[in-house]
């Protein structure tokens, strides 16, 4: 007989629960300006595993609005936006420019990882070079911005003995291909790389995710250079 203490544990998390919402708050009243949210798919057919957050049904979407809508996180000072996910080649060839016309490019941005490693995508390092295409016409879209992410180990897994992924310098393989947009990146910066990248104008400015998970004022830290946990 299980524990009824724990059966909260193995409950799926319902989009728009409070608790969801809360966690929205608590980031926002630490200091963050910009949430963008964790990964929602766009269609069912794009969806890698089940139960993963979505927007492609009525349910969900009104799910999505008791924590998107102009409200408790507003109020703290922060935006928030959805992040809205395909898996791509993953699961289904994707198309950037529909997604730009169908919302309009200054409300879309893109993230790639041109190290690759990740979802075990292995690829050598002259194949790489069909980023520089690839960035190049999503370039020509003019979107709000594109986020790079640059080689970190722990993104970096292990298959059969070796890594997958490409040590290779994002920002300088692929920023100066980027004329009419933003430019950020994110992976492993400390405080003291992000502001050095943002100050030399090399990067419009630097996305933080695992941090922000883990530590509710991440952002003071931040701010103060203080360590991780220190009050």
């Amino acid at each position: 007989m299980s524990d009824p203490q724990l059966d909260m544990l193995f409950q799926p998390l319902q989009l728009g629960s409070t608790i969801t919402l809360e966690n929205r708050v608590q980031r926002a009243t630490g200091g963050v300006g910009l949430i963008i949210s964790e990964g929602i798919l766009i269609s069912q057919q794009g969806t890698e595993w089940q139960n993963a957050p979505g927007i492609w049904s009525k349910e969900q979407t009104m799910g999505r609005k008791k924590v998107a809508d102009p409200g408790p996180v507003y109020v703290e000072g922060s935006i928030i936006y959805a992040q809205l996910w395909h898996l791509g080649r993953v699961s289904h060839p994707d198309a950037p420019e529909q997604i730009a016309s169908g919302l309009g490019a200054d409300r879309v941005g893109i993230k790639l990882n041109p190290t690759g490693g990740y979802n075990d995508i292995r690829m050598p390092f002259e194949e790489t070079l069909q980023f520089n295409y690839f960035i190049s016409e999503v370039d020509k879209l003019r979107i709000a911005y594109v986020t790079l992410v640059r080689y970190a180990e722990f993104l970096d897994p292990i298959i059969d003995g070796s890594h997958l992924a490409i040590q290779q310098d994002v920002i300088s393989a692929y920023v100066s291909l980027l004329k009419n947009t933003l430019v950020f990146e994110n992976a492993a910066f400390t405080g003291e790389e992000a502001a050095w990248y943002v100050s030399e104008g090399k990067l419009a400015g630097v996305f933080f995710g695992v941090p922000w998970i883990a530590h509710l004022y991440f952002a003071k830290w931040l701010q103060y250079g203080k360590p991780l946990g220190e009050t």
